[in-house]
């Protein structure tokens, strides 16, 4: 039972810290792609410098680092998922962007003077975010394995705090003493969890596919 409720009790944490980190992460990745893409000349340069900074590095081996360097906590696990994660949105906004600001719609919007900012907001953030939609769902599935890497590793949420990556971490012992049900269900609603959002992010991506042919 205390297994149980444990279980019950960290997918709370563990879908809240994902879906928070992510959702950063696309709001982090989706201004510094707009900016990127529709600026252009020396501003898309540095930003796009970063970016590749960051995702020269393994995306997990990067997240040991910042997670080493912030120390534990949910707050810091946030942070530290959100940040390896931008990158890659910033840079798929970005190519979104790049294509959406040649078409006719935006340049009839700059001509009857709007401004800048009214541009991004109405006309090309809306655009280039169908690809952002996609790719969210799955990447939650990844910020779940990456909250569970971490905290197996003791770099994720702190003991007495249930998280499913402390659970396997602190139940890998008794399994090899034949106790194996104190890791395997935390794996198993990792796998569930992880799967879900997989299909959801297929299916959108099925649904996309579908409007941009009809």
């Amino acid at each position: 039972m205390d297994i149980w409720s444990r279980l019950l009790y960290a997918a709370r944490l563990d879908l809240g810290v994902a879906v928070a980190a992510v959702a950063l992460a696309v709001v982090l990745g989706t201004a510094l792609g707009l900016l990127a893409g529709y600026l252009g000349g020396w501003i898309d340069d540095v930003l796009m410098r970063i970016v590749d900074i960051f995702q020269a590095f393994p995306t997990f081996i990067l997240a040991l680092a910042v997670a080493a360097l912030l120390g534990n906590g949910t707050v810091n696990l946030v942070i530290t998922i959100a940040a390896v994660n931008a990158p890659a949105y910033a840079r798929l906004v970005r190519a979104e962007v790049r294509s959406i600001r040649e078409l006719p719609f935006v340049d009839a919007s700059i001509t009857s003077g709007a401004s800048t900012l009214g541009v991004l907001w109405r006309h090309v953030l809306p655009n280039s975010l169908t690809p952002v939609r996609v790719i969210a769902p799955l990447n939650c599935g990844w910020a779940m394995l990456t909250l569970a890497g971490l905290s197996f590793l003791g770099l994720g949420v702190t003991v007495p705090a249930a998280e499913w990556g402390a659970m396997i971490s602190l139940g890998s012992p008794d399994v090899v003493a034949g106790r194996w049900w104190t890791s395997v269900p935390p794996g198993l609603a990792l796998l569930i969890c992880v799967l879900g959002f997989s299909l959801l992010g297929e299916g959108l991506q099925e649904r996309a596919d579908a409007r941009r042919q009809s």
